[in-house]
């Protein structure tokens, strides 16, 4: 009876053992603030947190419990089904977490612009914009007791010949389709796609990544123009399932 329970129990531990494999996953939320995310595999007492970007990898099988929780956003917990392991990026939409408060004062306050110290307003950069424009744009700097009273800073140009302008365009572009795909996610539930637009779940993530891709939609999304979106949405989606076929 020992030696059967023995078997027993080594041969769970085995199919235990065989049946892991890794989660590949992604979290995305309207906002760039993706980082430490805690992943839990409550099924396999297994942990792991998201890098900056939202990335994550933890060990998991079908079945498994993972929980998805931080600060920032309401917790999710999701039972992992066989498709989730077949995705190259299982993706993981959170809802930002809101805080009411009783009171609210409100103080007028004012930009340079608006106090007439700036004849226009200032320009707005994002993370990766206001690396290209520091690594790009020639700027002047003082040069007392020559001729000229001035020089050009040597950093766009030796930027530009070591190709990391080239980079840091190419980085503006991705974060560019990343906070895309963001408004995308805040805009449209996943039924809407599937459903509506007949994107089989399988494809979704491609045709995710092939909508940003168009200027024009980009263009409507930019100008919150849902109308506009969604009319191009459905032929976008004709496109993309032609191209499937």
């Amino acid at each position: 009876m020992k030696i059967n329970s023995t078997i027993f129990l080594f041969t769970f531990l085995l199919s235990y053992g065989i049946n892991a494999q890794y989660l590949n996953g992604k979290v995305v939320a309207a906002t760039t603030d993706l980082g430490n995310v805690s992943i839990v595999n409550a099924s396999r007492k297994k942990y792991s947190t998201t890098d900056k970007n939202g990335f994550f990898t933890i060990e998991a099988a079908v079945n498994d419990s993972i929980k998805i929780s931080a600060v920032q956003f309401n917790s999710a917990i999701l039972i992992l089904k066989k498709e989730d392991f077949e995705k190259d990026v299982f993706l993981v939409n959170l809802k930002l977490h809101t805080t009411y408060i009783e009171e609210v004062k409100v103080l007028q306050s004012q930009d340079g612009y608006q106090a007439g110290v700036l004849s226009k307003k200032a320009k707005t950069f994002t993370p990766a914009e206001r690396k290209l424009n520091t690594a790009s744009n020639m700027y002047p700097t003082a040069n007392v007791g020559s001729m000229t009273g001035g020089s050009i800073g040597l950093d766009p140009l030796l930027n530009w010949i070591s190709g990391r302008t080239k980079r840091l365009k190419q980085e503006v572009n991705v974060e560019k389709k990343e906070l895309a795909l963001q408004k995308i996610n805040v805009l449209f539930e996943e039924i809407y796609f599937t459903q509506t637009l007949k994107i089989p779940e399988d494809k979704l993530e491609g045709f995710l990544y092939f909508i940003v891709e168009d200027s024009e939609f980009i263009k409507a999304l930019s100008a919150k123009n849902k109308t506009m979106t969604k009319f191009l949405l459905v032929d976008l989606s004709k496109k993309y399932l032609k191209l499937q076929n």
